[in-house]
C-alpha cells in the first residue's frame, strides 16, 4: 500500500487490492456496494455497473474518455474509485433515460484529514439526497438494480 501527503496536507492512502477496502463504520467491502437509489451495483471487487442519465455531461465525458472517478463520501473518510468505463447500452429497458455502463476498478484511494496538520478535523457526514417522490423512485430503483445485475456482453 502506497501512502503520500497531497497538496491539501491530507493523508491519502492507495488501496492496491479493492478486496482490502473497508468503507465506513460497518467495514463494507467494495463488492457489497449497492446504491439504494438504483444507480450502482458491484458485480465483484473489480467490476461495477452504473446507471447514469444518458444525456448528462457526466455520461458524455465517460463515453469520450473511457474513464471515471467515483467518490464515496462517508463519515470521516472520502473514497475515490478510479477506473475505466465502457457503455453496455445507451438506453436501459426499465429506464430509457439511463445508460448502463461497465466500470472496471483500477485504483482506490481513501482520503481523510491528517491529524498532524488538521488536529480534530474530519468529514462529518456523507451526501444527503431527498426526493418527494421517494416511493416511486424506490420501485424504479429496484428495476434498475435488477437490470444492472444482468450479465450482457458490451455492445
Amino acid at each position: 500500500m502506497n501512502e503520500a501527503v497531497d497538496r491539501r496536507q491530507r493523508r491519502t492512502v492507495q488501496v492496491d487490492n479493492p478486496r482490502d477496502l473497508r468503507i465506513g463504520p460497518a467495514n463494507v467491502q467494495l463488492e457489497q456496494i449497492v446504491a439504494r437509489d438504483g444507480d450502482v451495483i458491484a458485480k465483484d471487487q473489480r467490476n461495477l455497473r452504473l446507471a447514469t442519465y444518458n444525456s448528462s455531461r457526466t455520461t458524455r465525458n465517460m463515453r469520450a474518455s473511457g474513464k471515471a472517478t467515483i467518490s464515496i463520501v462517508d463519515e470521516r473518510t472520502v473514497f475515490y474509485i478510479k477506473g475505466n468505463v465502457a457503455e453496455i447500452t445507451r438506453e436501459m429497458e426499465c429506464a430509457p433515460q439511463n445508460s448502463k455502463l461497465h466500470f472496471r476498478v483500477e485504483q482506490v484511494f481513501a482520503d481523510a484529514a491528517n491529524e498532524e496538520f488538521e488536529p480534530g478535523a474530519y468529514v462529518a457526514s456523507g451526501v444527503i439526497y431527498k426526493n418527494p417522490g421517494r416511493t416511486q423512485q424506490l420501485q424504479t430503483a429496484k428495476e434498475v438494480l435488477r437490470e444492472l445485475a444482468e450479465d450482457r456482453l458490451l455492445d
